[in-house]
């Protein structure tokens, strides 16, 4: 039997990892959130980059311009 070869992606930074595994992964869940006794919440890669770029949004809404 042949051993499964995993793929190893080229990641420069954080940027770069979401837009990829968005790309690749978009409705697979990423993280298990347990919220009570046997109850969990899941987050797909798609969600956890909306996320992350809602965060960079309001942060960039509060940058003093100068």
């Amino acid at each position: 039997m042949k051993a499964k070869e995993n793929k190893t992606l080229k990641i420069t930074d954080l940027k770069d990892m979401l837009e990829k595994t968005n790309s690749l992964y978009g409705e697979k869940i990423a993280y298990k959130i347990r919220e009570e006794k046997g109850k969990y919440k899941t987050i797909t890669h798609k969600e956890a980059r909306q996320m992350v770029d809602a965060i960079r949004n309001s942060i960039n809404r509060f940058r003093i311009k100068r």
